[in-house]
């Protein structure tokens, strides 16, 4: 079981939310007794990430993810969800307006 954060990025470089989401995800993973792990996309330093909490990151690139698409990046969060056993996900809002369908 894990605690899940998607650590948004823009142009390569994480946005400020990035490290607050990964912050307060490894309160919640602490409290559940549970590791963190956190996923990005087309990131360039995802070493930042281990600063904030972050146990592990999952990086993906892909080109065809460099602009931003809800469906997307959803799909890619719940693969990510479901292969390291996420019980819990949690990913901030942003100006992209991010949602997710419940699993």
């Amino acid at each position: 079981m894990s605690v899940l954060v998607f650590a948004d990025s823009s142009e390569g470089k994480f946005k400020k939310t990035a490290f607050e989401v990964v912050s307060y995800g490894k309160k919640v993973a602490e409290q559940l007794g549970s590791n963190l792990v956190a996923v990005t996309i087309n990131a360039n330093n995802v070493e930042e990430l281990f600063t904030y909490g972050a146990e592990k990151v999952i990086s993906v690139s892909n080109d065809s993810l460099s602009t931003f698409n809800a469906k997307a990046y959803s799909s890619v969060i719940k693969q990510v969800a479901d292969t390291q056993n996420s019980s819990v996900v949690i990913i901030d809002s942003s100006i992209n307006g991010l949602h997710i369908a419940p699993m």
